[in-house]
């Protein structure tokens, strides 16, 4: 692959609205699969540093992040829930409202486990094992407590 043609597909991907991430790998992948077929790496020139550079000084948008779960959603998923004549639907609603009561990572709930929860007669108790922040290993304890209209 020649430079210019590199440089090229950096500046299509840009203007594609690829985020700099993306066209950072794409870049790397170029890099790798030309040294291991060992070929001149054409993302080694000025022309493709120049695009890069670029590229990344006019990439300065913030990610796109999804909003937060609000209480109407929830609600909305209670209700869907409720009307599914399964048992899989209360299960979904027991997942998604512990989740959004602890405001748990999807990593950290799907590696919940029955064993992990202890409910009490005020508050729910439940062990986090392995979490994103959590760098060590020492896990964390979250303490849920129960709302006046819950049921028993």
């Amino acid at each position: 692959m020649a430079a210019w043609v590199a440089a090229a597909l950096f500046a299509a991907r840009s203007g594609q609205g690829y985020g700099w991430g993306t066209i950072r790998q794409t870049c790397n992948t170029i890099r790798m699969e030309h040294r291991r077929s060992k070929m001149p790496d054409p993302t080694l020139s000025m022309e493709v540093r120049d695009v890069m550079r670029a590229i990344r000084k006019n990439k300065t948008d913030a990610t796109k992040q999804k909003g937060a779960i609000g209480a109407a959603e929830m609600r909305l998923a209670a209700h869907f829930a409720a009307t599914r004549r399964w048992p899989w639907g209360v299960q979904e609603w027991a997942i998604l409202s512990l989740t959004w009561a602890a405001a748990l990572r999807r990593s950290e709930a799907v590696a919940i486990n029955v064993d992990d929860l202890q409910i009490g007669p005020d508050a729910m108790t439940l062990l986090i094992i392995t979490s994103k922040t959590d760098q060590y290993g020492r896990g964390d304890e979250l303490t849920i407590p129960r709302l006046p209209d819950d049921p028993e």
